[in-house]
């Protein structure tokens, strides 16, 4: 019973900060895109290094990275090698305190990051309020208004294959269209 009254209200927590909020969602591609906020289940060490890898891939490429995690305890986080959230920076029903998260979900990503398999309620209610223009995430079909680009991992739980189909599909998304005009006409001489 107080599972369901904490969900109501963190649900309406989500609700009232994104209809009022103003976020502008602009169309961007990869290779336009300078900034990248990266969200992960921060409690899980391969979780942790995984999004650590792939944001040097991303800085390696020439893009500004932000990582950001959330440990589901209330010991203290030590030795991250990014910002992380605890149970002690949530309220009571379920939501990142203002205070702890504020910065982060006001920040107008070019692409925000989800890099978790498994639905978490924390991270997917953050980036359902986020400024970023494009929101990509695992697919989980209670977070459908979390992201704007959801992938389906085929029941996968490694990371590094959602990392890769995300890297995957992030790449292609309004890329420019080259025209295959030339290989039809060489196709139809060879007929």
């Amino acid at each position: 019973m107080l599972d369901k009254i904490k969900n109501y209200f963190f649900r309406r927590f989500i609700q009232s900060k994104t209809d009022y909020a103003v976020i502008v969602r602009h169309p961007t591609n990869y290779q336009n895109a300078r900034s990248f906020g990266i969200l992960v289940e921060a409690g899980n060490d391969e979780s942790r290094a995984a999004a650590v890898r792939y944001a040097e891939v991303l800085r390696k490429d020439g893009k500004n990275v932000d990582i950001r995690g959330f440990v589901n305890t209330n010991d203290p986080i030590e030795n991250f090698p990014f910002k992380a959230w605890n149970k002690k920076m949530l309220t009571w029903f379920g939501a990142l305190k203002e205070e702890a998260a504020g910065q982060f979900w006001n920040t107008q990503y070019d692409f925000l990051i989800h890099l978790n398999n498994t639905s978490s309620t924390q991270l997917a209610g953050l980036a359902a309020i986020s400024r970023a223009h494009l929101r990509i995430g695992a697919y989980h079909s209670d977070s459908t208004d979390s992201y704007d680009l959801m992938i389906d991992t085929g029941g996968s739980s490694d990371i590094n294959h959602l990392i890769g189909q995300i890297d995957f599909y992030m790449k292609r998304v309004n890329t420019e269209y080259k025209s295959n005009a030339s290989l039809v006409k060489k196709v139809a001489k060879n007929e």
